[in-house]
């Protein structure tokens, strides 16, 4: 089986249990469902709530710790589910809605499997609009602000010296002598 169809098949069988299980726990299923489907794929596979998953599915549940029960209510919401994979297709069958196509593969035969819903489709893409003066303005003015708190988030942090008792007491004396001045200063119409 080529690899590309077995990558999205993977990729489609797991990507609902991305958010509920721990990566290391994804990962492991995807490594051996990988391994299962490129060496013996099985025509369609069939997977339904009502009867154990086919033995392929069944052991990789037994590997990874993933329980059947959670794993097909997530991926089909209990629906009984198809799936027909070629060489160059990948399409599903859900219930008794008809056949619809998942992959169809192109000349790019490199393409990576779509991982999870975060693909940008090309026709939604649309290129940023130029900046026009007034946004680079309030662009401005938003940022400005945070570059003095950076610098001084930046500067080094001396260690608080502690001074010596001599200096304290020449201190208090000078401060209060200060003091003392402004008072009389005040007092007596003096300008500060």
């Amino acid at each position: 089986m080529s690899s590309p169809a077995v990558n999205h098949l993977v990729s489609f069988l797991t990507r609902p249990l991305m958010r509920s299980l721990a990566p290391t726990t994804i990962v492991s299923l995807q490594v051996y469902l990988h391994r299962v489907f490129s060496s013996s794929p099985q025509q369609p596979l069939v997977l339904s709530a009502a009867c154990p998953p086919p033995p392929a599915i069944q052991q990789a549940c037994i590997v990874s710790g993933v329980r059947w029960e959670e794993w097909i209510q997530r991926l089909s919401s209990g629906i009984d589910l198809k799936i027909f994979l070629t060489e160059t297709s990948l399409a599903v069958k859900l219930g008794a809605m008809p056949r619809r196509m998942l992959w169809v593969a192109t000349n790019n035969a490199d393409a990576p499997a779509p991982f999870a819903r975060t693909h940008a489709r090309a026709s939604s893409f649309r290129a940023p609009p130029m900046i026009s003066f007034g946004s680079r303005l309030r662009m401005r003015a938003t940022l400005f602000p945070a570059r003095p708190r950076a610098r001084r988030s930046r500067r080094r942090v001396e260690p608080h010296a502690y001074p010596n008792p001599a200096f304290l007491v020449l201190y208090r004396r000078r401060c209060h002598f200060r003091i003392r001045r402004s008072r009389f200063r005040l007092r007596f119409g003096y300008r500060v």
